[in-house]
């Protein structure tokens, strides 16, 4: 919502942008939470022991339904200001309706006192950084800012896209993602739009990087939340949050490059770019795992040619994809002979056997 009032474009456009990245993120995710557990061998629950469907439809139908509709009044009725509250207000009813889900005089004190502290904790941020930012804003410094980052930078729009990918990463360490975005909106994001960058994708790229803190040591929070419920080292915990989470460091460079990645330009060039991205992320989750579907355990040699196989995929260009679908298919291929000259060795003893 932020963002669509600083881009001045409506709201669904900036969710419409964010959908091709947070799809390769979460792909990048279940590709290799889903390696490793082939290769440790970590089973799920049985067919037995999950939920029937229509059980869990009848008893969470009211949440389906406030997603629901909270698209509908994003994308059809294009109301964003009130569009949170009307969904919040509508889930409230239902479960005022609903005996199961009624809320109880306690329970509804807790939520008007957490709610309420939760908004003083942003109000409190906010207005620390809105004092910074007018400051920044009257003296002219915001612009100054943007103009010397460029400057120093010497035009290098790389060595600008590393400096933003920092200052956004230390200010996420301390402070909410709303605030640093405000921050970064000001300061940071005009100079990567001077460098020519779609404004959408240079704006996505501070607020993504802004997030990555939340997985990634010395702060972690995300990280040292998960550790505490899986009762697991906190550190080790968050170095592998980085790994599983690779992709959330690698799109952000990706898309400013190429803005087909936030869905700006024709569907054609969208859709295939969006298609190489998906191999790339595929490879990727097989070199960091070491596990590739259909073959299995893989060698590090294997691994090392498939990470920037999965790196030259993401990156815009014709030629990089070409090499990076080279260099994932001689990995595969050999694999797939390596595997039938396995299964043919041990097929001959069995027929002279037989």
């Amino acid at each position: 919502f932020i963002m669509a009032s600083f881009l001045a474009v409506p709201y669904a456009e900036i969710a419409l942008a964010a959908a091709i990245p947070a799809v390769l993120y979460y792909m990048g995710i279940f590709l290799q939470v889903d390696a490793h557990a082939a290769k440790t061998k970590l089973m799920g629950l049985k067919r037995e022991e999950l939920p029937e469907i229509k059980t869990t439809l009848k008893e969470g139908w009211p949440f389906i339904f406030a997603i629901a509709f909270l698209i509908y009044l994003l994308a059809i009725m294009k109301n964003e200001a009130q569009a949170p509250f009307t969904a919040s207000a509508a889930m409230v009813l239902i479960a005022a309706i609903r005996k199961k889900d009624r809320l109880k005089k306690e329970s509804l004190k807790k939520i008007f006192l957490d709610a309420g502290k939760t908004i003083a904790e942003i109000f409190g941020i906010i207005a620390g950084v809105g004092l910074v930012v007018g400051g920044l804003s009257i003296s002219g410094v915001s612009l100054s800012f943007s103009s010397e980052l460029v400057r120093v930078a010497g035009g290098n729009s790389l060595l600008i896209l590393i400096a933003g990918a920092f200052t956004s990463f230390i200010l996420g360490m301390g402070m909410t993602v709303s605030a640093v975005y405000v921050f970064l909106a000001i300061v940071m994001a005009p100079a990567l739009v001077q460098q020519g960058f779609n404004p959408i994708a240079a704006h996505l790229f501070v607020i993504y990087w802004a997030t990555v803190s939340y997985v990634t040591p010395p702060v972690a929070l995300a990280s040292y939340a998960a550790s505490g419920i899986a009762k697991a080292d906190p550190v080790k915990t968050s170095f592998v949050a980085m790994r599983l989470g690779v992709v959330a460091f690698i799109v952000p460079f990706m898309y400013v490059y190429n803005p087909a990645l936030v869905g700006q330009g024709p569907i054609g060039e969208i859709i295939s770019t969006f298609i190489s991205a998906s191999i790339g992320v595929f490879f990727l989750a097989a070199g960091f795992e070491g596990w590739l579907l259909g073959i299995g355990r893989i060698p590090k040699i294997s691994s090392i040619i498939l990470i920037p196989a999965g790196l030259l995929l993401m990156t815009p260009g014709t030629m990089t994809d070409l090499m990076g679908i080279a260099l994932g298919a001689i990995v595969i291929l050999y694999h797939i002979y390596r595997k039938r000259k396995i299964k043919i060795k041990i097929d001959i003893p069995e027929s002279i056997n037989g």
